[in-house]
């Protein structure tokens, strides 16, 4: 039966004895336990559906990018400096699988448009711009922040769920799950006057037992993840955010030798024309 957590959300999501997820990934890793990756897709799956809903609507774009996300993340595991907070990093990355999955589906409905009719208006937004700010503030909080909003409010996790997950005290995941929802507040007044955190308004956020994966798709995201099966969108969609992320450095990298290209540019004629002459007898610094 749902119950009411300490952070005020109906749910009946529970990890009672499960292993963290640091535990879980690392049975996955050495190959221990088979199921230890189909165990964190169940457990995680609720909130990156919810993700996926929000940004693209009731599409079969959402399991495209619900397999997406996961597949980047087994790509990007063995990687991870902190498995213990995987929640926040599957949410960021859900978020930027699921903005490419509707940037494609844009492209592919203008292609659609100019074939079957060039003057037909542009379709309706299927998804509220009140629930895609909540995912996009949400990315922008430091992580401390972001770690108990997820689990707790996106995830519908106790106060005691979410600090064995993270390794954290009760206390400490208390009050950064309070600090996280003023900080989202600030941040949302500020676009479009909106004054409370979104997952407290009616409808805004799902359940998270609402949210829950159905197996099929729980079970067509471990082979796909696995390698077992390559479905084409889902494979696109992940190496495109892969792309993504291995092309920020490079720009950096790309800028900085620019911007030293053009600073000795301008240098040369100065280091060309040799030290400047030494100064002539009866001048400022000649003695008298």
């Amino acid at each position: 039966m749902p119950t009411r957590t300490e952070t005020g959300r109906m749910t009946t999501v529970g990890t009672g004895d499960a292993p963290a997820d640091a535990e879980l990934l690392a049975r996955w890793a050495d190959g221990t336990d088979p199921t230890a990756l189909e165990q964190f897709v169940r457990r995680h799956g609720g909130m990156v559906l919810g993700v996926c809903r929000r940004v693209l609507g009731d599409s079969p774009d959402v399991d495209d990018a619900f397999q997406a996300t996961f597949l980047v993340f087994v790509r990007r595991a063995r990687a991870l400096a902190r498995p213990a907070q995987a929640a926040g990093w599957l949410h960021g990355v859900a978020l930027r699988v699921a903005r490419k999955a509707r940037a494609a589906r844009a492209r592919r409905h203008q292609r659609e448009v100019a074939i079957v009719d060039p003057v037909a208006p542009d379709p309706p937004e299927d998804t509220t711009e009140l629930r895609r700010t909540l995912d996009e503030e949400l990315d922008r909080l430091p992580e401390k922040y972001r770690l108990p909003i997820v689990l707790c409010e996106l995830e519908g996790r106790t106060l005691e769920e979410a600090a064995r997950l993270l390794g954290w005290p009760r206390g400490t995941v208390a009050g950064r799950l309070s600090r996280g929802r003023d900080l989202l507040r600030r941040r949302l007044s500020r676009r479009r006057g909106l004054g409370l955190p979104l997952f407290l308004a009616p409808g805004a956020v799902p359940a998270a037992d609402a949210l829950a994966p159905p197996d099929p798709l729980v079970c067509a995201t471990v082979e796909t993840a696995t390698g077992q099966a390559r479905p084409p969108q889902p494979a696109a969609l992940a190496d495109a955010v892969l792309r993504d992320r291995r092309l920020g450095p490079l720009l950096a990298l790309l800028l900085a030798v620019g911007l030293f290209a053009v600073l000795a540019w301008h240098v040369r004629p100065a280091l060309a024309a040799g030290p400047p002459p030494a100064p002539t007898p009866g001048g400022c610094h000649s003695n008298p």
